[in-house]
């Protein structure tokens, strides 16, 4: 399918939307995903969507695995000059 802008592209993939990319239209509904593996996601930024995808999709939503052994937070960089 290619890569995807956002975490958000991902989940769809997984789903097997056949246009994961669109945000006019994901294409969801279809019974078989030929996306089987996302390798990185930061799912903070995507809380709410991704338990809504949970809960309206429970057979076909994307699954967290775990970390792989690597585990990082996600943040905002401000410059102490702006900071100041």
């Amino acid at each position: 399918k290619g890569t995807g802008g956002v975490a958000m592209d991902a989940f769809y993939a997984l789903m097997g939307c056949t246009t994961p990319l669109s945000n006019a239209d994901r294409g969801c509904g279809q019974s078989v995903t030929y996306v089987h593996i996302n390798v990185e996601s930061w799912q903070e930024a995507y809380a709410e969507d991704w338990a809504e995808i949970q809960a309206k999709s429970p057979r076909v939503a994307p699954r967290n695995l775990g970390n792989g052994g690597y585990s990082g937070t996600s943040g905002m960089y401000v410059p102490l000059t702006v900071k100041e």
